[in-house]
């Protein structure tokens, strides 16, 4: 059953009509069947066919795009059957065929009767039967080394992140990044700053009123917008592997299985071989020479690359060459017009051919190895200067994201509430006015006082920290379990970060006045239930406060009404 469903897999996954395979041989496909019928032709038309072969080419594109809109792009994919496939390719084949020749015959470019340019398209319907499936398997295994990649390069990031020799390097990164952050924000809080100084000399009452303004703007139209664009992902993504790339190495570390390769070119010489008049007997000879040749050449190819793997490339283009050269031979033995005048250019077109078999077969098997092989091919792929500059930008990214998730949880939250403080205060009197300032002036002068300030509290610490930044704002009541043992310090911190984020929208958006804040173990993990007393919740554009969510809740969260009406309920499980 599980081979049966990894060969589903490996020829009929969601790439396995995918363009690029197609364009990368197109070239060969292009010329292949000018080449052929030039031989026995007069070569003054080699333009006319070859226009011809281009444009069929683009109807046979054409039709693979077709069929995998029909049957690849769903949402929830499922391979097709694997008859299909072959189907897809006779269909193709028929298609390409059946358009490359008639137009041939309607232009001029070759004479020939009917009956052989039927002949000739059942040789494209049964050459692309084969092709397409091909295709279809290299193309699944082309994906699948362009994710493993990603995984590979992943775990190398971790490997190097945790190396003694690169802890310098990424302390000077956090570092950089923090400080221009600083100053920004520093050259943001002066501005606000400046505004408050300006409002000394208005009477006690609009210093109240237009405090109170200034604080509440710039949290809203200041630090949440610098927080958001920090957590904007601006990472450089590194280009995948191209497919060239991929053969490259496939033909560094080849693995040529005899088998599968005298079966392809036994294939491919009869498209070419059936195209020839030939009677039976010299059909069968031919084919035989060309299995008994190619054996042996692959087979002395295995032996000599296993002792000098520094000449695998010049060994294996020797040995195609050498059988390309032998074949011919064979052939004109039979036949001593075959080559016709294009004798050079079908030599040249040969040695492609089988160069992009041996090539195609040689990469799939590399795929078909143990894990540990398959992983020193896939890590071959990875420029280790990249996994350098990739470290360098996620680490930058880390403290860009715990900066704006501090920016958005505490500065933004200590400002607004200092600002509805002062707008919501019954009793306006300079005693009050003064105890503000200095909380203002504290917290616009040192906004990165709590950031820097690393030292390690208990979760009910944490949360007490977080819930009095709105005291005389919101009632809230905790009931916290003794979890500590089971979170680290920056899970504690992440979790005081959620109660600022749900405190401040339930006051600012849920209009709430009381908060209910139940922190313990539950079955998946550790639950976090915020409930409130406001309007429930609001439809609007997911923000920060919905990422910080997602990075938090790695087992779902969810925001709804209370189930009596009266306000919303806020679920994490971390």
């Amino acid at each position: 059953m599980k081979n049966r469903i990894f060969t589903k897999q490996f020829l009929c996954g969601r790439n396995s009509l995918d363009l690029p395979i197609y364009l990368f041989f197109s070239p060969v496909i292009i010329i292949i069947q000018p080449l052929n019928i030039i031989a026995n032709t007069d070569t003054s038309n080699l333009l006319l066919i070859t226009v011809s072969s281009i444009f069929s080419f683009f109807i046979l594109l054409a039709t693979i795009k077709a069929f995998q809109l029909i049957f690849m792009k769903k949402k929830e994919y499922s391979p097709i059957p694997i008859w299909l496939i072959f189907v897809i390719g006779n269909l193709t084949g028929l298609i390409k065929g059946s358009i490359f020749f008639l137009i041939n015959k309607e232009i001029g470019a070759f004479t020939d009767n009917d009956l052989k340019i039927g002949n000739q398209i059942l040789i494209a319907v049964l050459a692309w039967g084969v092709i397409v499936p091909v295709f279809a398997a290299t193309s699944n295994q082309i994906a699948l080394v362009r994710d493993r990649r990603l995984i590979i390069m992943n775990e190398l990031l971790l490997e190097e992140s945790v190396k003694l020799v690169n802890e310098d390097r990424l302390t000077q990164i956090k570092n950089s990044v923090r400080l221009a952050i600083e100053s920004d924000v520093s050259l943001l809080m002066q501005e606000v700053q400046n505004q408050i100084t300006e409002s000394k000399d208005s009477t006690l009452e609009e210093r109240y009123e237009q405090i109170s303004k200034v604080l509440l703007d710039s949290a809203e139209n200041f630090v949440r917008p610098l927080s958001h664009k920090l957590m904007v992902d601006n990472r450089l993504e590194f280009p995948s592997p191209t497919i060239w790339q991929i053969f490259t190495l496939a033909l560094r570390k080849p693995i040529f299985p005899i088998l599968p390769l005298l079966v392809l070119n036994t294939i491919s010489s009869l498209t070419v071989l059936l195209r020839l008049e030939l009677s039976s007997f010299q059909l069968i000879a031919i084919c035989l020479q060309q299995i008994g040749l190619l054996a042996i050449l692959i087979f002395s190819l295995q032996k000599f690359i296993a002792i000098f793997k520094h000449l695998i490339i010049s060994a294996t283009v020797f040995i195609l060459v050498l059988n390309v050269y032998l074949s011919a031979l064979f052939l004109k033995f039979f036949n001593s017009q075959i080559f016709g005048a294009a004798e050079l250019n079908r030599y040249i077109l040969n040695f492609v051919w089988e160069l992009s078999i041996f090539v195609i077969v040689s990469f799939i098997y590399n795929l078909f190895r143990s894990e540990l092989d398959v992983r020193l091919f896939v890590k071959q792929l990875i420029d280790s200067s990249k996994i350098d500059q990739s470290l360098a930008q996620d680490e930058a990214l880390r403290v860009q994201y715990d900066i704006a998730r501090y920016l958005h949880g505490n500065l933004q939250s200590r400002m607004m509430s200092l600002g509805l403080t002062l707008k919501m205060s019954q009793q306006h009197d300079e005693e009050s006015m003064s105890s503000a300032m200095s909380i203002a002036d504290s917290l616009l002068n040192s906004p990165f006082a709590e950031y820097l300030d690393q030292h390690t509290r208990t979760l009910v610490e944490e949360v007490d920290f977080a819930v009095g930044k709105w005291d005389g704002l919101l009632n809230v009541k905790t009931d916290i379990e003794d979890l500590d043992e089971k979170l680290s310090f920056v899970q504690k911190r992440a979790i005081g970060a959620v109660v600022e984020e749900a405190l401040a929208n339930a006051l600012r958006h849920g209009f709430a006045k009381e908060v209910n804040i139940r922190i313990y173990q539950g079955k998946t993990g550790i639950s976090i239930d915020i409930t409130d007393d406001g309007i429930g919740p609001r439809m609007q554009k997911p923000g920060l406060g919905t990422r910080l969510y997602d990075l938090v809740a790695i087992n779902g969260w969810s925001l709804q009404y209370r189930l009596d009406g009266f306000g919303s309920i806020l679920e994490l499980r971390i």
